[in-house]
């Protein structure tokens, strides 16, 4: 809901004499979010900074953290185009899960404000965490020292969504070369075995030799002429050796985790952006936002999804709902 729809909703059902603008709901939110952001610890190069001894002596924590991180995109408001806003979940093995965002230019504590959220789940010093992203290096980078045990795994959903945009093309290659156009999606589907099985090694060289393949195609004449899409595909599939080579690091054996029952995907991210981003934020509605704004708003958009709000709330205004007390045992 807009500001002044806020604004306006609060007349029709408050008997309020003041007139309330749009602007004042914005200026009263971010007032309280501000203040909560001014509690938030600085950042530290380690979070954990206890010995190996030490963590061994703490009790066994349950199964991994899972976190999830991903990017999604608003309508900037000064400028044409958009700027990215990252979002997050966090799973504990018990309890509820929290999400969390922020806009990365004006957040100056990004990796103490996912540490934060963590820690409020009971992470402990010797617990495991597995962070999924992308691959893309501004996400490694929130992860890097939050825990001494933590594992950063490339997102499955985005490798495959890329080898599905290089099968459609193989497809479409079908359709003038069809052996060629069959072996390419033969290859293809061996690269998806292989990454798949945690063989970053072996995939990259099919790609590497598919590519090589690709570049005498585009230079015939004859097939450059009936597919056009031979030279975007040939990008392409240098694009995504780039992008597994600098992620191989992170490309795991999916395939024993799925038997396991352990993630391989971030779905629940993918969530995650749509709670914290589109509920608001949703482009349909074309609401544009200057980067301080987003940041602000996404603040105390995790805070209710969380169900913090409240509580930050009534910091800011102790007389706020006070706290019921419990009800009282009925005598027999």
């Amino acid at each position: 809901m807009p500001y002044q729809k806020t604004a306006d909703l609060l007349h029709d059902v408050l008997p309020l004499s003041a007139k309330l603008s749009g602007t004042t709901i914005q200026q009263h939110l971010h007032v309280v979010v501000e203040a909560q952001e001014q509690q938030l610890p600085p950042e530290v190069a380690t979070f954990h900074g206890s010995y190996q001894l030490e963590r061994e002596d703490l009790p066994c924590p349950p199964r991994p953290l899972v976190v999830g991180l991903d990017g999604g995109y608003v309508r900037h408001w000064h400028k044409k185009g958009c700027f990215e806003v990252i979002a997050g979940k966090s799973i504990p093995a018990e309890g509820p899960a929290k999400c969390f965002g922020f806009v990365q230019e004006i957040d100056a504590k990004p990796r103490r404000r996912v540490f934060e959220v963590l820690r409020s789940q009971g992470l402990q010093a010797n617990q495991s965490v597995e962070f999924f992203t992308d691959g893309a290096a501004v996400l490694r980078s929130l992860t890097s020292y939050l825990s001494a045990e933590s594992m950063h795994i490339l997102d499955w959903f985005h490798l495959t969504m890329r080898l599905t945009v290089l099968h459609q093309y193989a497809l479409g290659f079908a359709q003038v070369d069809a052996a060629g156009g069959k072996a390419l999606q033969d290859v293809l589907t061996s690269i998806k075995w292989h990454l798949w099985h945690g063989n970053a090694e072996r995939a990259l060289e099919k790609i590497r030799d598919l590519d090589d393949t690709l570049t005498t195609h585009q230079e015939n004449p004859l097939v450059a002429r009936k597919y056009s899409k031979c030279k975007p595909l040939v990008r392409l599939m240098a694009d995504f050796y780039t992008y597994v080579e600098q992620n191989s690091g992170f490309i795991v054996d999916y395939a024993e985790r799925y038997r396991y029952g352990e993630r391989v995907s971030t779905g629940f991210v993918e969530s995650a952006v749509n709670q914290v981003l589109a509920k608001r934020m949703v482009k349909r509605q074309q609401m544009q936002w200057t980067k301080k704004g987003a940041h602000l708003l996404v603040q105390a958009r995790t805070k209710v999804l969380n169900e913090e709000w409240e509580d930050c709330f009534r910091k800011q205004y102790p007389g706020f709902l006070s706290v019921p007390a419990e009800p009282m045992q009925m005598a027999a």
